[in-house]
């Protein structure tokens, strides 16, 4: 027994550094190639489930984005394709929009969110919109809904071709924000009682 206290780990020692002084610093070289390129080739194209994205606008109004999935097109991704994404925006005056979409890419070098496949926009002041569609910019929080688009609020509904939210929040965070509706608009109007 004596004997294996010490054997056992001399012939590790042993073994382990035969792999050093015997072997070839062109192999070494070789394994280290193949690391970086086929086997980290493996991981582009590999899913990320329930991946979490977040920050921050120039502004400071904060953003998350969820999904089902994530895909990245690459190992130093650009471009990040979502299953089911989620998109929560918290507005400084205390507002928050969400938007779901069956399909979504998330573009790193522009800060952007493509939602498509049944967009649903929602509002914490009472407004929704449907489209097919949507864009949606973090650093500057302009939003172009670039199909189809109904909208209800607490005051009626619209509906448009198409729809652009600027709000340049990265240019000047304290200027109000503008809603345009173009490309065919029908808008129904209810009036409140006094």
């Amino acid at each position: 027994m004596r004997v294996l206290k010490w054997a056992f780990p001399s012939v590790g020692i042993v073994l382990i550094g035969s792999i050093f002084l015997l072997s070839n610093t062109n192999k070494l070289s070789k394994l280290a190639e193949v690391i970086d390129g086929p086997l980290a080739e493996l991981a582009v194209g590999q899913r990320i489930t329930n991946p979490s994205f977040s920050g921050v606008t120039k502004s400071g109004e904060a953003f998350s984005i969820t999904a089902e999935w994530a895909l990245p097109n690459g190992a130093k991704p650009t471009r990040i394709k979502l299953r089911k994404p989620k998109t929560t925006i918290n507005f400084k005056n205390g507002r928050t929009m969400r938007a779901t979409a069956g399909l979504g890419a998330l573009d790193i070098r522009s800060s952007a969110a493509t939602l498509s496949d049944g967009v649903k926009l929602r509002t914490t002041d009472g407004y929704t919109a449907e489209s097919t569609k949507v864009e949606i910019y973090f650093t500057s929080g302009n939003v172009f809904g670039r199909g189809p688009i109904i909208a209800k609020g607490p005051v009626g509904s619209i509906e448009a071709g198409a729809m652009i939210l600027t709000q340049n929040l990265d240019q000047d965070s304290t200027k109000n924000a503008v809603l345009v509706f173009n490309k065919g608009v029908k808008l129904i109007y209810v009036p409140t009682e006094k």
